[in-house]
């Protein structure tokens, strides 16, 4: 109760019921204990247990309810879902996601703060965070579409995919993994799918349609083709290593990896790279494509792929 008042601006409607908070003299201690326990790991469960408790007869809901803007309050998690009700019900009335993205940007404070607080980082409170999450999609998302439209190469999107715009499929998974099945926030949700979809298929039509206009170039430049990877990387090494094929590993989680790693293991020398998968991209064929052996040839018959390398016969 101290909290909510001081933080709200102690405010002379503020509900009295029957408790006393803390007195200007014991206030600031208070509000200091309060911070401490919130951000307590061994103890914020206690914490939770006990408002909820507490909040079934101290009530803040019907007062909150009448603010016009959220308090810097983080405590009381009653206060906290009347500012998400009343944040849900401006999103929803938007017509457009250009009316969600410059909803977004003109209340970027807010949201920056809102999602700091207790009960958002416990994911209690969802539309905070699902809001800042959308914002860097859509911020990426748009400066990618404007430089789409001007690539003039299928390596030039190589090139920026793995320079930048693997972090848009790292922000969209996350905003995915947190916010998938939430109800209450299906209307940002929806925006979000929308605008990375279009995203997905922009980026694929530019890089077929620039691929076609390359009119026989086999081999991207710069980028070694899969089947090179063995004797690139393993068979020409004096050093025994170990080997490790993932199927269909995406290029954001192996930088996701590759960052563990390197946090795992400081002194090591690690590194990521791009190759061009072997075409189609099935799993028998992707797979053969990095095993030791010579060149794969590739055929169709009556609709199956056979796949053979070099001199040896037989299907691989």
């Amino acid at each position: 109760m101290t909290e909510v008042r001081a933080r709200s601006g102690k405010p002379a409607a503020f509900p009295a019921f029957d408790v006393r908070w803390a007195d200007e003299r014991h206030e600031g201690t208070c509000l200091g204990f309060l911070r401490d326990w919130l951000r307590n790991a061994s103890y914020k469960e206690d914490f939770k247990r006990l408002s909820r408790q507490a909040e079934e007869t101290y009530n803040l809901s019907s007062w909150a309810a009448g603010l016009s803007e959220p308090t810097d309050a983080e405590s009381s998690l009653k206060v906290e879902l009347i500012h998400e009700r009343g944040m849900i019900a401006k999103i929803d009335g938007l017509k457009s996601v250009q009316d969600l993205k410059e909803s977004i940007e003109e209340q970027g404070s807010l949201i920056d703060r809102m999602e700091s607080h207790f009960w958002s980082e416990e994911g209690e409170v969802a539309v905070w965070r699902a809001l800042s999450t959308a914002g860097k999609i859509f911020k990426q998302l748009d400066l990618a579409m404007h430089e789409l439209k001007e690539a003039g190469t299928a390596e030039h999107l190589v090139q920026r995919y793995r320079e930048d715009w693997w972090r848009m499929d790292r922000f969209y998974r996350g905003y995915r993994r947190d916010h998938d099945g939430v109800d209450r926030i299906a209307r940002v949700s929806e925006q979000v799918r929308s605008v990375y979809r279009e995203y997905l298929l922009a980026l694929n039509e530019k890089f077929v349609d620039l691929l076609t206009r390359g009119k026989g170039r086999p081999v991207l430049e710069g980028i070694p083709p899969q089947a090179d990877f063995w004797n690139r990387a393993v068979s020409k090494k004096k050093k025994k290593r170990a080997v490790f094929f993932v199927d269909a590993l995406r290029y954001e989680l192996a930088k996701e990896l590759e960052e563990n790693l390197k946090r795992e293991f400081p002194e090591a020398v690690i590194s990521l790279g791009a190759l061009q998968g072997a075409f189609p991209s099935l799993t028998d064929i992707g797979m053969a494509a990095l095993l030791p052996s010579e060149p794969l040839s590739l055929s169709v018959s009556s609709g199956q792929w056979d796949v053979r390398s070099g001199k040896k016969s037989g299907n691989l």
